[in-house]
Order: C-alpha cells, then structure tokens, then sequence
C-alpha cells in the first residue's frame, strides 16, 4: 500500500515475514577397537521470527527505513536440560539523506533485547562519496548486539573424519573434564577456560614427519633415492592482556617461535611476529 502527501512523502508497508529454521542432528561415535563409545548426542534447535519493515520516502533525497520483530528460540537436548526457552525483539529506524547527487549520508538506531542476555541500543553512522565514475569513497561505524543461540552454547559435535571436536560454551568445562576422566585427551589449556578472567596464554607444537618432495630419479615411484624434506617441529606462542575490565586488551602472537626453515619449503615463512590492540564495548 502507497500513499502520497502532496506528492512530497510516500509510505510503503512491506509484507510481514515470518523466518523458520530447524536444526537437528543425532551423533553417535565410537571407535572400532574399543567397546565404549566416543560421544552420543541428540540435539534440536528450531527458531521462529518475525519481522515487519516500513519505508517512508520524501521526494528521492531523505529517506526512511524502520522494521520491528521478534523472535522464539526453542532447544530439545539428550544431555542438557535448560527449562526455558530463549526470546528477543528488536526495533530499528535508518535514514538515508542525499545532500548531493554524489554524496549519501546514513544514519540509524537499533534497540535489541532478549530474556536472557538482556539488551542494548546500538547506533550507525555512514557517509559514502562518489569520485568519480570507478572510484566511490566509504566510510562507516556503529555497534551491535548478537545473543549466542543454543546450538553455540550446548552442542557437542564431534567430527571423526576431519579428527575434530565442536563443543558449547555452557558445557565447555563439563565435557572436557569428561574426555580428560575417560583418558581421551591428553591436555586441557587452561586458557580455553579462562577466557572470562581474560588472562590467555598459551603455547603450541605441531610436528611434521619426513615426506616426499620430488622424484629425483623419474621412476615414477617415491623410493630412499628421491627427495625429502626432512621432519620437523613448528612453535607458537601467543598472550593477550587484558586493561579497564575487559574493555581493552593487547595481545601478541608469535608463529614459528624458532625461526625453523628448509630450502625445500621455499614458501614457509620463518619467524612472525603479529600485535595487536582490541576495545571491546561491553556493558559493565
């Protein structure tokens, strides 16, 4: 539906979506030589949202965007009970203003909340400035808000093809004290841990065995007579330091901390060295 006043604004009312997802996933592993399995899980998450957007327009220079909805997340788990189910609803307004032929400016407000994580408004701002025909200059900041969903806070994915482990924030510390109890891992870095305390140090080897790098002979065949890069270890180390309660942080990571190279991997960098500083806008 379109109406026009004095033929100045117009005002259009988009259709009401309605959004449905569902995820399930039922996993059962277990290893052929032993008798007790790897892990068993059954998990579903299903998420209804809807959504109604508005747009004004007045002539082709200022104009207006608004939406508002809400959504139902709803989680079935074999292993974790959390009792109710999660909701959130959103507000927003953008405006778009075009000064110039070649000139947009935008700016808009967001207010989000949710039942769980409570809620926060967020503003934007942008300004977009065309050049010339090939060449347009952007520029733009504002903040969010996104609530973890269920499937990032309590499922237990385990992948035995690719030798992986996806494991929920909220089971995080549960689940590895159980693989640790079976004897199915052999470490548990502390640091995965305390990433709520913001003190995250750690360090990690990997090893590369001896393998081919070319038939030197044309054989056809990978024998003792052909080329091989020999093995070897890689280390990296990384620390982040957390300032003014978590807001700001300074981290370093250092990739092949001992400079480790062979002639026969001309693409592998030696030492690296990477720093850095993060603010983070958390509610206090």
């Amino acid at each position: 539906m379109v109406a026009s006043i004095p033929s100045m604004l117009s005002w259009k009312g988009r259709p009401l979506s309605h959004y449905f997802t569902h995820y399930q996933s039922d996993m059962s592993v277990a290893w052929q030589q032993q008798s007790g399995p790897v892990s068993s899980e059954t998990f579903t998450q299903t998420l209804h949202r809807l959504e109604q957007q508005f747009a004004w327009a007045m002539e082709d220079r200022l104009k207006f965007t608004g939406g508002l909805g809400g959504s139902v997340e709803i989680m079935n788990t074999s292993s974790y009970k959390t009792g109710n189910n999660m909701a959130a609803g959103f507000a927003c307004l953008q405006t778009k203003y075009n000064p110039t032929p070649t000139t947009e400016l935008t700016g808009g407000l967001r207010n989000d909340r949710h039942n769980t994580y409570g809620g926060k408004l967020n503003p934007s701002i942008g300004l977009q400035q065309k050049i010339y025909s090939q060449f347009t200059f952007r520029v733009s900041a504002g903040t969010g808000f996104k609530a973890p969903d269920y499937k990032t806070r309590y499922q237990v994915f385990v992948n035995p093809l690719s030798n992986y482990m996806v494991v929920g924030t909220e089971v995080l510390a549960a689940t590895l004290q159980q693989l640790e109890k079976a004897g199915e891992i052999s470490e548990i870095r502390q640091h995965l841990l305390r990433q709520q305390a913001g003190i995250n140090l750690s360090c990690r080897v990997n090893y590369r065995g001896k393998y081919p790098f070319g038939d030197a002979n044309n054989n056809y065949f990978i024998d003792r007579y052909d080329a091989f890069v020999d093995g070897y270890f890689l280390l990296y180390a990384t620390r982040e330091n957390p300032f003014y309660k978590d807001h700001l942080s300074a981290h370093a990571t250092v990739d092949n901390l001992l400079d480790y190279t062979d002639r026969l991997m001309p693409a592998h960098p030696g030492r690296i060295l990477l720093v850095g500083v993060q603010y983070r806008f958390l509610k206090d």
